[in-house]
Formats: C-alpha cells, sequence, structure tokens
C-alpha cells in the first residue's frame, strides 16, 4: 500500500519534466485545393532527450486522416526541426488542422495543433466575351481561365452550356490546358434575344468548378442608320432627295440589303450598295403643311433590321376660305356668331387675316372688317328681310356664306316726360290702328290713332293735348306706364260730350258777336245821325248784356261741372265743390281763345263807338 502512494507520487513531481516541447510555424496560405502541397514547419525539444515516433495527422470537422508516422531521436538539450511537405488528400474538405503527435513506447508524449485553414475542392475562373451585344448572323467566341484557390492553372475539362431564357440550347465539352479555354460557337444556333452560359470545370485531383450565367450577352438585329435630308423645306408639288447611311452595332457598313421609305402614307423601296442609298420623293399637290415625318426601314441580309426618322417642313398655301355660322336664320337685333377659317392645300387651317364683308338683300354693304378668324356681328333692328350674304376675302381667294332675315313686325312705344314716342322698331311696313288707353282715378278715355311707319320710323304724341292735367295710367296695346304725370291743356274734366257742348257754345257767341260787329260797322256809314248812334249804342248795350249773360251761363255751367269733380282730383282738398274759385276762374278766362277774342272784340267795337262820337 505504501508503494502504490510512492509511485504515485513520483508519476506527479516528475513525470512533466519528461514531457517535450512542440512549436509549429502558421500555415500559409489558409485556402488548399484538392491535390495542393500543404507546408508544415516547427521544432521539438526536450531536456532529457527523446527517443520515439513523430506522427502527423490532417484532421477536418467531419474526419481526419494520417499523413506521417517516423522515429525520431533527440539528444538531451538538442532541437528537433520539422519541415514537412503533404499532398492533400481528396477524401477530406472543409475546415481543417494539422495535428504533430510525439510518442514513445505507445506512450503520448506530447501533441500540438497548427492554425486552422481551408481545404476546397471549389475552382476559380475568368470568362471573356468580347462583346456583350452581338449582331445577328456573327458567330459567338469565348475564351477563359480556370484556376485553383492558389491562382494555380489547371489542366482539365470543361463544359460548355448555353442557355436562352433558362433553357439549355447547346451542352459541349472543352479542354483546358495550362488553364486555358477558348470555344466559338456558329451564328445559326442563336436568334435574337437574352442568353447565358454556364461552365463546369473539372480537374485531375476531383476539384471542381460550376460557374453559372458566367456569361451574359444579347444577340440583337439592329444596325444604326443615319438620314440626310437635302431640303428643309418644300412646296406642295415639288421633290426632294433622302440619303442614308447603314452600319452595324460593330461601326461596319452593310454591304447589301434593302430599304423602304414611308412618307406621307405612301411607300417608296430600293437597295442598298455598300451600306448607302439615295432616293428622291416627290410630293403631292394635296398633302398637309407643317412638319411631315420621313420614316425609313433598312434590312441586310442576315435579317438584321434597323429604322429612324426625319422630317421636312411643307410650306402652306391658303387654298380656299370656308364660312360657319351658329345658325342660319335671324331677327333683326340678333347677334350672328361669325367664325371664318382659311384652309391650305392639305385642310388644316392657314392663320392668316381676312377680310369678312355683309351684304343685305338688295346687295348694300353693310359691315366689313379684317378678323383673325371669328367676329360677333349686331344685326341692326331695321335690318331688311330676305336673304343675306358674307363673304370672306384674301388676296384673289373668297369664301361665301348666305343667311336668311326673317319678318319681324314690331312697334315700341316709350314715354317721354307726357310725350308718348311711337318707333317701328321692326324690319316691315308698320301701318295698324294703335289704342292708347289713359286712366285717371276710375275714369279713363281711350285715344285710337291710325300709325303708318317705315323700319326705324318713329312718331310722338303730346298727351297733354288729348287730356286734363292729373296723372295716370296709360295703357297701349299690352303696355303700362303708371304714374304718369300730365300737364293737360284745360282744367276741365276729359269728357269728350261736354268738351264739344262747350266749344259749340263758345263758336256761336264768337260768330254772333262778329256778326253784330260787322253788321253795326255798315249801318254806321249808311245813318250817321246822332238819334241813329243813339238808338245804336242802346241797341249794342243789350247785344253786350246778352253776350255777358250768355257768357256768365257758361260759366254757371262750368262751375256746375266743378261741383261734379270729386275732391282732390285736380286741385287737392282745397277745391270749394259748392262755388268756382275766383283765381281758377281767372286762370280760365286766361287760357279761353274765345274771352281772348271777345274781350279784344269788345275794345274795338268801344274805339269805333267813341271815335264816331267824336
Amino acid at each position: 500500500m505504501k508503494r502504490g502512494f510512492l509511485l504515485i507520487f513520483l508519476l506527479i513531481f516528475l513525470l512533466p519534466s519528461a514531457l517535450a516541447e512542440i512549436n509549429l510555424d502558421s500555415i500559409t496560405p489558409l485556402v488548399y485545393n484538392l491535390g495542393d502541397n500543404i507546408k508544415l514547419s516547427g521544432t521539438v525539444s526536450e531536456e532529457g532527450g527523446f527517443n520515439g515516433i513523430i506522427r502527423t495527422e490532417l484532421n477536418c470537422v467531419e474526419s481526419s486522416i494520417s499523413l506521417s508516422s517516423k522515429v525520431i531521436n533527440i539528444n538531451q538539450n538538442q532541437l528537433y526541426g520539422i519541415a514537412e511537405d503533404f499532398t492533400i488528400p481528396d477524401i477530406l474538405t472543409g475546415k481543417c488542422k494539422l495535428i504533430v503527435f510525439l510518442e514513445k513506447n505507445n506512450a503520448l508524449i506530447g501533441k500540438k495543433e497548427s492554425n486552422e485553414f481551408q481545404v476546397t475542392k471549389g475552382l476559380d475562373g475568368n470568362f471573356v466575351l468580347v462583346n456583350s451585344k452581338l449582331q445577328l448572323g456573327k458567330d459567338i467566341e469565348a475564351n477563359g481561365d480556370i484556376f485553383k484557390k492558389d491562382g494555380k492553372r489547371i489542366n482539365g475539362i470543361i463544359d460548355v452550356h448555353l442557355k436562352k431564357n433558362g433553357k439549355v440550347l447547346m451542352i459541349n465539352t472543352i479542354n483546358v490546358e495550362n488553364g486555358k479555354f477558348s470555344f466559338v460557337m456558329p451564328s445559326s444556333f442563336v436568334s435574337t434575344g437574352s442568353y447565358s452560359i454556364d461552365f463546369n470545370a473539372r480537374d485531375v485531383n476531383g476539384n471542381i468548378g460550376v460557374f453559372t450565367e458566367a456569361i451574359k450577352f444579347e444577340i440583337t438585329n439592329l444596325l444604326n442608320l443615319e438620314l440626310l435630308v437635302k431640303k428643309a423645306t418644300v412646296n406642295a408639288g415639288d421633290q426632294f432627295e433622302i440619303e442614308g447611311s447603314i452600319k452595324d452595332i460593330y461601326e461596319n457598313r452593310v454591304n447589301k440589303g434593302t430599304y423602304i421609305i414611308k412618307f406621307n402614307s405612301r411607300e417608296y423601296t430600293g437597295n442598298i450598295a455598300f451600306g448607302d442609298f439615295s432616293h428622291i420623293i416627290n410630293v403631292d399637290q394635296n398633302i398637309k403643311s407643317g412638319q411631315q415625318n420621313i420614316i425609313v426601314e433598312v434590312m441586310d441580309e442576315n435579317g438584321n433590321t434597323g429604322s429612324a426618322t426625319s422630317s421636312i417642313k411643307i410650306l402652306a398655301k391658303a387654298e380656299r376660305i370656308e364660312i360657319k355660322l351658329g345658325g342660319d336664320a335671324y331677327k333683326p337685333g340678333d347677334k350672328v356668331n361669325i367664325n371664318a377659317f382659311i384652309y391650305d392645300q392639305g385642310g388644316e387651317i392657314y392663320n392668316h387675316d381676312l377680310k369678312i364683308e355683309i351684304r343685305d338683300t338688295e346687295n348694300k354693304k353693310i359691315f366689313d372688317k379684317i378678323i383673325s378668324n371669328n367676329i360677333l356681328f349686331d344685326l341692326p333692328q331695321n335690318s331688311k328681310p330676305g336673304e343675306w350674304t358674307i363673304k370672306g376675302l384674301m388676296i384673289d381667294l373668297i369664301g361665301e356664306k348666305k343667311f336668311y332675315v326673317s319678318e319681324v313686325k314690331k312697334i315700341d312705344f316709350n314715354i317721354n316726360g307726357q310725350t308718348l314716342v311711337i318707333v317701328n322698331s321692326g324690319n316691315v311696313l308698320y301701318e295698324e290702328t294703335v289704342n292708347v288707353r289713359l286712366e285717371n282715378l276710375g275714369a279713363g278715355t281711350t285715344i285710337t290713332k291710325k300709325i303708318t311707319l317705315d323700319p326705324g320710323e318713329s312718331t310722338s304724341l303730346d298727351l297733354g293735348k288729348e287730356v286734363s292735367s292729373g296723372v295716370y295710367k296709360v295703357i297701349i296695346n299690352d303696355k303700362l306706364f303708371d304714374n304718369v304725370n300730365i300737364s293737360g291743356t284745360s282744367i276741365l274734366p276729359y269728357k269728350k260730350n261736354s268738351n264739344i257742348l262747350f266749344i259749340t257754345a263758345v263758336f256761336i257767341i264768337l260768330g254772333i258777336l262778329f256778326y253784330f260787329k260787322n253788321r253795326r260797322k255798315m249801318e254806321f256809314k249808311r245813318n250817321f245821325s246822332n238819334d241813329f248812334i243813339r238808338k245804336e249804342a242802346q241797341q249794342a248795350g243789350k247785344y253786350i248784356s246778352n253776350v255777358e249773360r250768355t257768357l256768365k251761363k257758361e260759366m254757371i255751367n262750368v262751375g256746375r261741372d266743378f261741383k261734379r269733380i270729386e275732391p282732390n282730383k285736380f286741385f287737392g282738398n282745397k277745391i270749394d265743390t259748392n262755388k268756382l274759385r275766383t283765381d281758377k276762374l281767372d286762370e280760365y278766362r286766361k287760357k279761353s281763345s274765345y274771352l281772348k277774342r271777345r274781350d279784344k272784340d269788345s275794345d274795338d267795337f268801344s274805339d269805333g263807338m267813341s271815335n264816331m262820337f267824336k
């Protein structure tokens, strides 16, 4: 029992002094392919010396493999140098380490791990296609390099997979020598579209390189076309020349091909010679003015196509004038919306001023003006009915449009103060009877007047000569004028019968006075004696008294008429309905032509009598 404890004590304190020390240098590079050489360097030392086995193992994530094992003899205080060169086998990949073991008498004396490195079977490559865009009809040429992670080129094979839109069109296998390869694909295998090439490379050590869509390219059938139009502007009916130059995407001239020129809904064709063409085009007489496009399409012998657009300006020429109206018939006073347009040879609007001339049914010019394209014309109120003509004029061009002015029989009434103004506002003769109704405080009268007026003519009627003073409603046909203040020629109410009687009586009295005056003058000449004069004076006095009585009687009748007048009708609240006011009678006397004539005759008579008695 004591011996066992003694042995354990010796192992604990004496064994460490017998262990060897291992130092390893860093492994570089850190990535290796299958079949690559990997170098291991370092030292082993043992103070007491060592005589045993040194073993090296490649240890990766999933497995490990022994690379070397040999016997070494290390003297006391001697360093042993490690310098190994291993080939990585084709069975291990991933993250790996090199582990160095020292063993003596089947016992592990020392162990040391290197830094971590990567073992892979992947290859790298570079791939070149001269152009990423290829012309249809040209062969596809590509080349590339395949190499390991340390940059060393491989020998092996490579599979080429040509794909279009993800579908494999062709597979070809090419040898890789010293890492290089190249291939040519005939153009007959492809058409226009987008393509890609996958590469799968392999070497003798089992390294594999898979390169998906390593090359992408486009095959196009487009050609470059340059156009030259010899003229910038041209008139309808003239001609112009167009030239073209055609090149492919590599700037090479297209040797053979055809062209189509599209201009003004026509097509012109021809052949391409050494990349050029030229064509003369005759312009139609009715071509539209303005910028006209010229479209040219070309095609070479391989099916490549190109197109280009140019333009030429067609000068406008005025060809016709068109006049448009808002309607075909109008009434006087209407607004006529006139749109006048000048059109060129192609039916397009020609922007230019023109003269508008309007003539009536008798070809009399009513209106003319220079306009751009639109004007609003007011037909005069007295426009003659019938067919009118509108003309548009520009240099030697004439456009014409007719419209009809309808007959309008219309009369307008207006009151200016107390004057009724009647105007023929129609466009035909007005020959009708007009009834004018005047109403005042329930009473009223109607004036009937025969009107004959030409278009535009007018007549007037002084209502003050028809009625007495007051405020009236004036009704003419269906038109009403309210609160018309009229100053009449008589203060009597407007009653037709009483006026006639009064006027008749006045004329009878005046006739009597004139009769006796003339009679007495003749009798004075025949009988010039005092008795005769005395008798005649007495007789004249009787006549004068009779006249005075007659006049007084008429005045009493006038007063009676005034009694029948309602208060406020003529004189307001101040009127006395029982008797005539003196001032109103005086006013009546002043206005009465009969009284004026009577006073004058009386004065003349008195003067005659005085002269005779002298």
